[in-house]
C-alpha cells in the first residue's frame, strides 16, 4: 500500500512539472495597453446601437517581448477593424488562456473563465515588426445599446460601465478616456465637458479618469 501511494506521489509530481513545462513553452502574452484613449461615439437610438472609434498610443520600445499583445473587449461588441499606423492588421480571438501565458502573470483571472463577459483580441509580434517609434492603434466597432432605465426623477437614461468593457481597459494602471459623443440635441450626458449643437447634431465631449478595481460611468439621457 505505501509502495503504492509513493508511486502515485511521484506521478503527480511528474505530471505537475509536465504542466508547468508546457504552459512556459506556450504562446507568450503581452497586455496590450496604454495611458490615454480617444474614444468617438455616434449613437443611434433608432437602430439602438454605437458606432466606436478608438485611437490609442503605445511606444515601441516599452512593448515587452511577447508573441501576441491582448487585450479584453466586451463580447457585445463586434469589433470591424483593426489599424496600426493607419495599416488595417488581422486580429484574432483567443480563447484557452491561462494567467502564466501572460507577462508578468495575468492577476484578472476572472477574465480567463470562459463565461467572463469579454473576449480576448491578439495581434501578433508581426505588426509591430520594425517599429521603432509610437505606434498608433485604431478600432473600429459596434455595439448594441443597453436596455434604457429609469432614475430617481423619472429621466430615461442608459448607463455604461468601464467595467463592462465598452472599449479596452488599462488593467492594472490609471488611464485618461477622452470621449466625444455625436448625438442628436433630444439627448445629453451627465458631468459633459463640453457641449455643442449644430442643428439638430449635438456633440458632447467628456473626459473620465478609469482607475482598475473601479467602475466609471458614463449616463446618457433623454433630455
Amino acid at each position: 500500500m505505501r509502495k503504492y501511494l509513493l508511486i502515485m506521489l511521484l506521478f503527480g509530481i511528474i505530471c505537475t512539472s509536465v504542466l508547468a513545462e508546457e504552459v512556459e513553452q506556450q504562446l507568450k502574452f503581452n497586455l496590450l495597453d496604454a495611458e490615454e484613449y480617444d474614444l468617438s461615439l455616434s449613437i443611434s437610438t433608432s437602430i439602438e446601437r454605437f458606432y466606436a472609434s478608438l485611437e490609442f498610443k503605445v511606444a515601441a520600445s516599452e512593448l515587452k517581448e511577447a508573441d501576441y499583445y491582448a487585450f479584453a473587449l466586451s463580447k457585445k461588441v463586434y469589433l470591424e477593424r483593426i489599424k496600426v499606423d493607419g495599416m488595417s492588421v488581422p486580429f484574432s480571438y483567443t480563447t484557452d488562456l491561462d494567467p502564466r501565458h501572460f507577462e508578468p502573470e495575468l492577476t484578472q483571472t476572472d477574465l480567463l473563465l470562459p463565461e467572463a463577459d469579454v473576449y480576448w483580441v491578439s495581434l501578433s509580434n508581426k505588426v509591430f515588426a520594425g517599429k521603432t517609434e509610437d505606434i498608433r492603434i485604431n478600432l473600429e466597432y459596434k455595439m448594441i445599446l443597453p436596455p434604457w432605465s429609469l432614475d430617481e426623477n423619472g429621466r430615461e437614461q442608459i448607463t455604461w460601465n468601464t467595467e463592462d468593457f465598452f472599449y479596452p481597459r488599462n488593467l492594472n494602471n490609471p488611464a485618461d478616456l477622452n470621449i466625444t459623443l455625436l448625438t442628436t440635441t433630444f439627448h445629453g450626458v451627465d458631468n459633459a465637458d463640453q457641449t455643442m449643437d449644430n442643428g439638430n447634431l449635438r456633440t458632447i465631449k467628456r473626459k473620465i479618469v478609469d482607475i482598475p478595481g473601479q467602475a466609471a460611468k458614463l449616463v446618457f439621457f433623454k433630455s
